[in-house]
């Protein structure tokens, strides 16, 4: 009996988890544990059943036989050549019953290679050491060792596959701190309002995690746990007293599971405050016109870009130029998208995407309800490394929860958009474009202005504060 493993049947049931969504992920990653251990289970209760009396694997019984009958045959038909030897009929009376006892013989070794594995999901300890892939591992195992071909004779299995005993790791490497929170350097960090220190004439910058990204670093740790066995191991021998304060301080609520107790780890481990001194106040205006620069240079280039697939796909001679346009995009806005990366949840499995820009017509589209009445939460959206799938995220909420679209279907969307948009302010100046890069980049920041009573709060006299004007300093 091969391994019934269906983790969707467990994941429809009337428990109600707390709404963080590494909480959730938590849930639906145990879920498929059960599953996983269920399959197992059922695996060993029917193990017995699977083999004859003799060893044999009951999945090779149907070519055996037919091997057998095919003997038998022969040396019914063939019976006065095998007794006199007569054109070779005795030797391939003898290959065939050799065919015989060889399939025989290979069937109950391979059967016999399942014992270490038997062990193992016997014992629950060792169990933990197997994953889903050793489940994909004994279903290729578990098939027939030999099919017979279209001209009637035995041919190997190209679908099958011996399970590899070594593959499975019984010492894990010991929890690499470093490289453990290595992976987190991607999160990105906000910016609080600057602090201007009158004495020192510096300004102090707070960077820290958003809610967003507290959630983010809490699922990435959850899957850590769930597939990491020494991370597991290492957050198993905590106490959750040591960081109840401090999750439920960032979390809001007190330490329940494994899951919080990872997140709680994680999250003070990466020292999620920063504060950095500059010396000079102005400084930081003048970052601040360094990125509105870059910004206004990139919200140009993706007006551009825009706006030529549009203006080219309209302009398509036939259905095939229309679709090497829409790959064209994809593709282009795939390779902008290399500094905006994250994972995104696919088909019951992390995948590595980047962020991708779509119009307001294809975000509405899959608008869902916010969270009061009338209002519409629209998502941003990323495109998987391989190119099959865009993956809308909506605010405050993991990707797990959101259905992939196929690139083929946003393919067939975004043309329609592109035929039926009429251009309202000539052909460069395109007003849908114009909103797809604030929804981009956002608004530039504007550089800091200040009134007298403000400065003057911080500890400014009207000779510094004139002095700052020549400098650069913007003063209301």
């Amino acid at each position: 009996m091969a391994l019934q493993y269906d983790p969707r049947m467990y994941l429809g049931g009337a428990v109600e988890f707390d709404s963080r969504p590494h909480t959730q992920l938590y849930g639906q990653l145990m879920a498929r544990k059960q599953a996983q251990n269920e399959a197992f289970d059922e695996y060993v209760r029917n193990l017995n059943k699977n083999v004859n009396s003799a060893g044999m694997r009951n999945v090779d019984r149907p070519v055996f036989d037919k091997l057998v009958a095919d003997w038998q045959n022969f040396g019914i038909q063939n019976r006065d050549a095998i007794r006199k030897r007569q054109g070779g009929a005795d030797m391939e009376f003898q290959r065939k019953l050799q065919d015989i006892l060889n399939l025989t013989a290979e069937s109950k070794t391979e059967e016999e290679k399942k014992k270490p594995i038997t062990e193992i999901l016997v014992d629950p300890n060792k169990r933990e050491l197997l994953d889903e892939s050793s489940i994909e591992g004994l279903e290729l195992h578990d098939q027939p060792i030999y099919i017979m071909g279209e001209d009637g004779t035995m041919q190997r299995n190209p679908n099958r596959k011996s399970f590899d005993y070594s593959s499975i790791s019984f010492n894990p490497k010991p929890f690499d701190q470093d490289k453990y929170f290595d992976q987190f350097k991607d999160v990105a960090r906000i910016e609080l309002p600057p602090v201007l220190d009158p004495e020192t004439k510096t300004m102090s910058i707070t960077s820290v995690y958003d809610q967003d990204a507290k959630d983010l670093i809490a699922s990435r740790a959850v899957v850590d746990y769930m597939n990491n066995r020494s991370f597991r191991k290492s957050v198993d021998q905590m106490n959750p007293n040591d960081y109840n304060d401090f999750f439920k301080q960032n979390y809001g609520h007190d330490i329940q599971s494994p899951a919080d107790l990872a997140a709680a780890y994680t999250l003070k481990g990466l020292n999620q405050k920063i504060v950095k001194n500059e010396p000079d106040p102005f400084a930081r205006q003048k970052e601040m016109a360094a990125i509105n620069d870059t910004y206004a240079r990139r919200r140009q280039a993706l007006n551009d870009a825009y706006v030529k697939g549009r203006i080219d796909y309209k302009r398509a001679g036939s259905q095939q130029d229309g679709e090497t346009i829409l790959n064209k995009w994809i593709n282009d806005s795939f390779e902008r998208g290399k500094d905006e990366k994250d994972l995104v949840f696919v088909k019951n499995k992390w995948e590595n995407g980047r962020r991708i820009y779509v119009p307001k017509e294809i975000k509405e589209k899959y608008a869902q309800p916010g969270e009061f009445k009338g209002e519409k939460s629209e998502p941003i959206f990323f495109i998987t490394d391989d190119k099959k799938f865009i993956v809308p995220r909506y605010p405050g909420k993991s990707s797990v929860y959101s259905e992939p679209i196929p690139v083929d279907v946003f393919k067939g969307d975004l043309g329609k958009v592109w035929l039926t948009k009429k251009d309202a302010k000539g052909e460069m100046q395109d007003e849908l474009d114009v909103d797809i890069a604030t929804e981009i980049i956002g608004a530039p920041e504007e550089e800091d202005v200040f009134t007298i009573d403000e400065l003057k709060s911080q500890g400014w006299t009207d000779k510094t504060i004139e002095e700052g004007k020549k400098r650069g300093l913007k003063v209301k």
